[in-house]
């Protein structure tokens, strides 16, 4: 009977990966959740023999299970943030959690008189640090004019940025899974907003871009098939190819890029290279140069194959334990382009 049960909270695991919040809703039973809570949901956080290789994500991730999960400084910040893009069908959203940041560097910036590089509304947000130079000295000016009358509940602005202060535990700052965490809101942005937000547009905080409408549209375009239905995940930017073991500059740039990657982060890259070997090399990419420009990109929310591209993403960098999504947003998508060509030809 145990063995039984086992077998079926292991198939439960693999029909809702990474929590499968919604769809567990949808096929919730008394018989469903008592399979599910003898499978991943009954280990612990770090059991790695029960786990089975699968990543525990922060609470604040939309992978995460509900019964199981790692807390982290972002918790505290998701009921606001949905409330505040609860009318958001679109959120711009950075990240910037530098403590001697004095302004968001796009903040001010215009690239031309046209351009449409912000929403309307409460729909751009900066999470930053609580300590930062920039909210310790807008807190400040608020208290000062408080005191004189006005500035009551204002949000914390800089530019057309709200700002989303973080209370980030000094002593998380050399540790491992404090680098994975600073991945969350542009890796997995799924319970960050409002329930109405289709798409949300991550940029790194130096990233000003000329047209959103125009990026929306682009975001939405997709090939036709009448006999098939799909939609585009996740729209990133191709960046320009950057050989680290060019031969005319070997030394210095293969050995520089080697000094500045982390011991995962060799370790991933060269799991991963052997993985192209052993699928002759039908992967996007080759592990040694970077084709993708992961400073911006937009998301599609309310979908769950786009959650699950996106969950699949984010495991590989819990798993690795490294602190770029670079090797894993290029494998990742290698891995779900190689088994769509698969399916497509094998169904003619």
């Amino acid at each position: 009977r145990d063995g039984i049960i086992k077998t079926l909270a292991w198939h439960y695991d693999r029909a809702f990966p990474y929590g499968g919040r919604q769809n567990k809703k949808e096929h919730s039973n008394e018989k469903s959740d008592y399979i599910a809570s003898q499978g991943i949901e009954s280990c612990l956080p770090y059991d790695k023999e029960c786990l089975r290789a699968a990543p525990v994500f922060p609470c604040a991730s939309e992978c995460s299970h509900e019964a199981q999960c790692t807390k982290s400084y972002f918790d505290e910040v998701i009921a606001w943030t949905q409330s505040l893009t609860s009318e958001c069908e679109t959120v711009l959203y950075t990240v910037d959690l530098d403590e001697s940041l004095s302004i968001v560097p796009s903040a001010h910036l215009k690239l031309k008189t046209t351009s449409k590089s912000f929403l309307k509304g409460n729909c751009n947000l900066a999470f930053v640090l609580e300590q930062s130079r920039l909210v310790q000295s807008l807190r400040n000016s608020y208290r000062m004019s408080s005191f004189i009358g006005s500035g009551q509940n204002k949000l914390l602005r800089n530019g057309a940025w709200i700002l989303v202060p973080l209370n980030v535990p000094s002593n998380t700052s050399e540790d491992l899974d404090s680098d994975v965490v600073k991945l969350l809101p542009k890796l997995s942005p799924g319970l960050f907003f409002g329930s109405n937000t289709k798409r949300a547009i991550y940029v790194d905080s130096n990233i000003l871009l000329d047209s959103i409408p125009n990026l929306l549209r682009e975001a939405a375009t997709q090939p036709y098939n009448e006999e098939m239905e799909g939609a585009t995940a996740m729209l990133i930017g191709r960046g320009t190819p950057k050989d680290y073991f060019s031969d005319e500059d070997e030394d210095n740039m293969g050995t520089n890029q080697r000094a500045l990657d982390s011991s995962s982060t060799l370790v991933q890259n060269s799991a991963y290279r052997m993985v192209r070997i052993a699928v002759a090399d039908k992967l996007f990419g080759d592990g040694f140069m970077e084709l993708l420009d992961s400073r911006w990109m937009v998301h599609t929310l309310q979908s769950d194959d786009a959650r699950l591209f996106r969950c699949d993403v984010l495991g590989e960098v819990v798993q690795w334990e490294v602190d770029s999504d670079r090797s894993a947003l290029e494998f990742v998508l290698g891995l779900h382009d190689m088994w769509s060509r698969v399916i497509v030809k094998a169904s003619g």
